[in-house]
Order: C-alpha cells, then structure tokens, then sequence
C-alpha cells in the first residue's frame, strides 16, 4: 500500500507538472502540481485512515506526543539549514551557474539516502520494540551493523555510477558537478548513518537531544557558510556541511550510547568506516570514468568481502527480531 501510494503521488505529480509546463506557467507550475499533489496525499491518507481508525482525543495522551514531539520540530528547522541553506550564500558568492552545478551534485549525491530508504523503512518502525525484547540490545546492534554496511555500499554505488549518469543526462557545462560528487555521496550517507545510530537519544520521553544537537551543528554549518564560501565557493559549503554533520553523528553515537547502550562490534566498523573513506578518497582522484566504475566496482566488492569476513553480515543474511 506504501509503495502504491508513493509511486501514484510521483506519477501524478509528474502528469500534472508536465501539464502545467505545457501551458507556460514555468517554475510556478511545476510548484503548483507539487503543491496540490502532496494536499490531495494527504487527504486521501486521512481518509483512509479515519475510515480504519477513527477518530479519537486523549488528553493524556496528547500530552505524552507534545512531549516528545515538540522538540522534533526544532531538529526539521535545523536540517534546512544543514540541507539547503548553502544555497543562498551560495548564489550570492559564487553566482547561479556554480551554484547550478552544485545544487545538481547535491541532488545526486541525495540518491544514496534514496537507495537506504526501504532499509530505514523497514527498520526504524520495529528498533524500539526490538530494544525491549530480550537480548534486544544484541539485536539492534545487528540490524544497525547491516545498516551502516549497507551505507557504506551505497556511497560506493552512487559514487561509481553519478558521474556516468551526470554525462549522459546533462549537457557539458554540468560536468562540473562530478567534482563534488564523491564527497556529496558520503555526505548522504553519513546522514543516514546518523539516523541508523539515534536509537538512544530517541528512545526517551523527552527528544530534547536530537534538538540540541541538531541546532547546534545547525549554527556550526551556518557559522561555517558564512566563514567558507566567500573564499573557498562550493567547497567551502561542502567544508562546513562536513564538520557539522561528522560532530552530528559522534554526538548522536556518544550520548546514544550513554542512555542505551548497543554492543557494536566497534573493530569492524571502525575498519568500515576507514575502507569508506579511502573509497571517497580514491575515487575523487580519479579523472577517467572508465577508472571510476572499475575501481568502485572493486571497492564494492571489498565491502561486501570485508562485511562478511568479520560477521557484520552473513550469507544468507536473516534480519533478526527476537520474538516479533
């Protein structure tokens, strides 16, 4: 049902931008068909939903949700600045053309978070219940290991075939945009990382520290826009977006770890990360796309041999839930 329903709003979408651009209303169409897709989404979803549900107020309850998700928003408003506010010292520092071919690395390297989705989806719904069975520590600390294996391959994946994609679908004065790519695939993907490790910090009543984490590297990537760009153009935005999102994911670990602790094999991730890194690092280095499907096919491989050597993952690899 979720995948129908996803796939009918970016069809429907698709139909009614391409209707609107048709009839020359430009930007604002394509706006405008997003907008009224995503409000028609919502209230079928509502519909449906009331229909199977009903309606209910709990006051108690509602207390309980304010609690914890008040603070939430707070974490939304961080990451536009750490997602999109680049853009605006960028138009302003490095022009539109730049900021052009680095809003379209961005939205590449924004597909290796796309190719984790079934995973989080699958995931983030049963951690918690998963957490409280017995052994359940054990258990998170297994799926989650086959979640940072899997971010790992998909940097390495998107890393490899971006700049393929990037020639074919654009015309040459895009091309600059591979440049950036290595670097904006990990940074995706230490994104979703980060979300895959929060376990602790949102298995409380009150998330007040996704918030105060998250604005606070909000106003170190702001901070560093602000400091960067002038000088260093769009790699000064991919300069802050980094430290900001690396203080992000240990802090997320850190204190995650302090309110429930998971048994990571710390060993082998540790050498995850470090094969990840090299991986960004080799293929940023590399001019020849011939070179950089064929080394990132062969890194691809080192992770999968690497993941499978030191248990992070398993072959057949079962998804384990304990008891549920």
């Amino acid at each position: 049902a979720y995948f129908i329903a996803s796939s009918g709003r970016v069809a429907a979408q698709a139909v009614l931008a391409f209707a609107l651009l048709y009839a020359g209303f430009g930007v604002t169409g394509v706006m405008a068909a997003g907008a009224v897709v995503a409000f028609a989404m919502a209230l079928i979803l509502t519909v449906q939903f009331i229909r199977k549900y009903g309606v209910g107020f709990d006051l108690a309850m509602w207390r309980k949700f304010l609690l914890y998700g008040s603070p939430l928003i707070l974490t939304g408003l961080a990451g536009f600045v750490l997602g999109s506010f680049d853009r605006w010292f960028l138009a302003s520092s490095v022009g539109v053309a730049e900021m052009a071919i680095y809003a379209l690395a961005a939205k590449f390297g924004l597909f290796t978070a796309l190719l984790l989705q079934p995973f989080d989806l699958w995931w983030s719904p049963k951690r918690f219940s998963t957490l409280v069975q017995k052994n359940g520590a054990a258990l998170c600390a297994k799926n989650i290991s086959i979640g940072l294996v899997l971010v790992s391959l998909s940097i390495i994946a998107m890393m490899t075939a971006s700049p393929l994609a990037v020639i074919l679908m654009t015309p040459p004065e895009y091309h600059d945009a591979i440049q950036y790519l290595p670097v904006l695939c990990a940074l995706s993907g230490l994104h979703m990382a980060t979300l895959f490790v929060n376990i602790g910090i949102f298995n409380v009543k009150v998330t007040k520290w996704p918030a105060i984490i998250d604005i606070g590297v909000a106003l170190i990537a702001f901070i560093g826009y602000v400091t960067l760009i002038p000088s260093f153009g769009s790699w000064g935005a991919i300069g802050a977006t980094t430290i900001a999102l690396t203080i992000r994911f240990f802090l997320t670990l850190i204190l995650s770890q302090a309110i429930s602790y998971i048994p990571y094999k710390a060993v082998p991730l540790i050498g995850l990360l470090l094969i990840t890194i090299l991986s960004v690092l080799v293929i940023s280095h590399i001019g020849s796309i011939l070179t950089i499907i064929v080394t990132g096919t062969v890194m691809f491989i080192t992770v999968c041999v690497y993941s499978w050597a030191t248990s992070l993952v398993s072959l057949p690899q079962k998804l384990v839930f304990g008891d549920s």
